[in-house]
């Protein structure tokens, strides 16, 4: 996987990830032009629509207001990558226009969450396969971030965006869609709300902090410090917390009583999202014996069970990098780009 290296104030980091990575985000943004708009689209067709998603939802505005300093380094990826500042940000954007276009080869099945929190000597661990459009394979990098105004931070991201799962030394967070529950607007999009949680030193005080925050898309979060594990399910109709600490398994429906939108409720249905969600839960409740991060990165490393999207299924989705992290002392990051068997895994002491 490529590692950038960025520091310093929001706006120098973001410009030096738009440096290092140019040529990548430049050729992530075409394919992402071509997989939104069609084959005969350019760059002025490109601008023009993210300029109307910008403008027919609040979700600038709510960035700007909520996390001034996150829309700078986005600011900076920009201007370091030669690309507008307005389509940058709708291309981070990525959960908020799932819902905005509401096609069903834009909207994903996949993230497969595993997690537990500590228990004796063992410290809490979260695991995941993030699983993405296929438009975006190879896009996958891992970001290095430090600054007088955050804490070192390590992200799994694309080329272009401010991060799809990270961790700090203190805390770390996982993510996966929720598309059926409601959306907000106005709310913060789910990557800002992520770098947001990722500031925080505990799961306390990143719980506090995401029951506080207005969340534009349905989205489950899992939190996790050395000894503790909070799972959430956020979305514009409120923030409800989940169970199951000891042996914490997600994918892509709700585990809790929530009001979904039936309009996206129906297209995910009809599309077979729910009913893949449904199976790779269930496989791995099935999963025997206990859950620890051996097991878990084990799990993840199988090309061959439900968890792994292969792109090869006609479900317009890949698996597009794996996670394990264990914050606390002597905390690391493990990281894999692609699907099981694709790449090694890299190792990042925090």
């Amino acid at each position: 996987m490529k590692t950038v290296v960025c520091t310093g104030t929001a706006f120098e980091r973001g410009l030096s990830h738009g440096h290092q990575l140019r040529e990548l985000i430049v050729a992530g943004v075409a394919k992402w032009r071509v997989a939104l708009l069609g084959p005969s689209a350019d760059e002025a067709a490109l601008q023009v629509y993210a300029e109307g998603f910008l403008g027919g939802t609040g979700l600038c505005g709510s960035a700007r207001r909520l996390t001034p300093g996150l829309v700078e380094e986005v600011a900076g990826i920009a201007a370091g990558s030669g690309q507008s500042f307005e389509v940058i940000m709708a291309y981070n954007l990525m959960d908020e226009l799932w819902w905005f276009a509401l096609e069903p080869e834009l909207a994903p099945p996949g993230c497969s969450v595993i997690g537990r929190a500590g228990v004796g000597r063992r410290r809490s661990f979260v695991a995941q396969n993030m699983d993405l459009p296929l438009h975006m394979a190879g896009q996958d990098v891992v970001l290095q971030l430090s600054g007088p105004d955050m804490p070192d931070t390590l992200l799994l991201s694309a080329a272009g965006m401010i991060g799809l799962t990270g961790m700090t030394r203190h805390l770390a967070v996982c993510v996966n869609t929720l598309l059926m529950l409601p959306h907000e607007a106005g709310g913060l999009g789910v990557a800002f709300v992520l770098r947001a949680l990722l500031a925080c030193r505990s799961v306390a005080e990143a719980a506090a902090l995401i029951q506080e925050l207005p969340h534009a898309s349905g989205q489950h979060y899992v939190l996790v410090d050395q000894r503790n594990l909070v799972g959430f399910e956020a979305s514009g109709g409120g923030v409800v917390a989940v169970g199951g600490a000891d042996r914490y398994l997600h994918t892509n429906h709700p585990l809790t009583e929530q009001a979904c939108d039936p309009l996206t409720e129906a297209l995910l249905d009809r599309s077979g999202r729910i009913a893949n969600s449904r199976q790779r839960m269930k496989y791995l409740e099935g999963v025997p014996g206990t859950l620890h991060a051996r097991a878990a990165r084990t799990i993840l490393d199988d090309s061959t069970t439900p968890l792994c999207l292969r792109g090869d299924a006609g479900e317009g989705m890949r698996t597009f990098g794996s996670v394990l992290f264990r914050p606390g002392e002597g905390a690391r990051a493990e990281v894999r780009g692609g699907i099981a068997g694709s790449a090694r895994w890299s190792v990042f002491p925090m």
